[in-house]
């Protein structure tokens, strides 16, 4: 059948209106913040056994790697977690992804159940590690690896690992590209925040509340987080291993007037 000219008409108003819909933004409240990268999980595993397995032998790694949607990002992230694999001194050589960081601690565990092959002496060597996101807003990205390796001693070494980058230049952030304050002075906002945290009195020695020392050494294993900095010190570094892994918030409100006059903090303020 024939359409009319005002039948043409009325279809073609019709389908531009329809076109004019499929293109109308979306409410505000349903658009996605581009400031962040979509982050994703991929879990990485290797166990195997001696050539003559051991009794009670376990030998086994696993990593829970964060992938973003930026290649070249991912690429630094693997570099990062393959510079924190726990390792031999004597190998010289750094792995430079996730697999690889397996694979050396795998190689290093066989080593270790092939010397104690022919003893009744259990081999114990694991390793597991998980990335996680500590802050992915206003491009900027905070990650924390934290692991925890076993070679069979009287208990493993637990471990927290940060790496902060600006994605608007793709820069690792160092503690002076975040701040610039005189080190005693960050001693003492460090030392104050840790009294507060613990209800220690300023009088009273941080010794007698179970640290190695009465003064606290400067630690550039920081985070960003959405309220401020923390940072984190390895098992032993300041307390003993019953202590964990001790860590001191800074909040931005206190380093407001140190920040570096590019430092990316400014974006996360009020």
């Amino acid at each position: 059948m024939a359409l009319s000219r005002r039948h043409i008409a009325g279809l073609v108003l019709l389908l531009a209106l329809a076109g004019c819909r499929q293109e109308t933004p979306a409410p505000a409240g349903t658009t996605s913040d581009h400031s962040k990268v979509e982050i994703r999980s991929l879990l990485l595993k290797d166990r195997r056994q001696s050539p003559q397995p051991l009794p009670g032998e376990d030998l086994r790694a696993e990593l829970s790697l964060i992938e973003t949607s930026e290649a070249g990002l991912n690429r630094q992230i693997e570099r990062w977690v393959g510079s924190h694999c726990p390792r031999d001194p004597e190998q010289s050589s750094v792995p430079e992804s996730g697999a690889a960081c397996l694979k050396l601690w795998m190689d290093g565990c066989l080593k270790q159940a092939t010397a104690l092959a022919g003893t009744d002496t259990p081999v114990r060597c694991s390793f597991s590690a998980e990335t996680k996101v500590v802050l992915n807003r206003d491009y900027l990205l905070s990650l924390a690896l934290e692991s925890y390796a076993d070679t069979g001693g009287a208990h493993g070494m637990p471990s927290v690992s940060y790496l902060n980058i600006d994605r608007r230049n793709g820069k690792a952030l160092a503690l002076t590209d975040l701040i610039q304050i005189p080190e005693p002075k960050l001693r003492a906002l460090l030392e104050q925040q840790l009294r507060l945290a613990l209800n220690v009195p300023p009088q009273a020695s941080l010794k007698a509340s179970g640290f190695f020392e009465d003064r606290l050494p400067l630690t550039d294993n920081v985070a960003l987080d959405n309220e401020g900095l923390r940072f984190t010190y390895s098992a032993y570094e300041i307390a003993p291993y019953s202590m964990g892994l001790p860590n001191i918030h800074l909040p931005y409100a206190a380093l407001a007037e140190h920040l570096a006059p590019d430092s990316p903090i400014r974006r996360l303020l009020p």
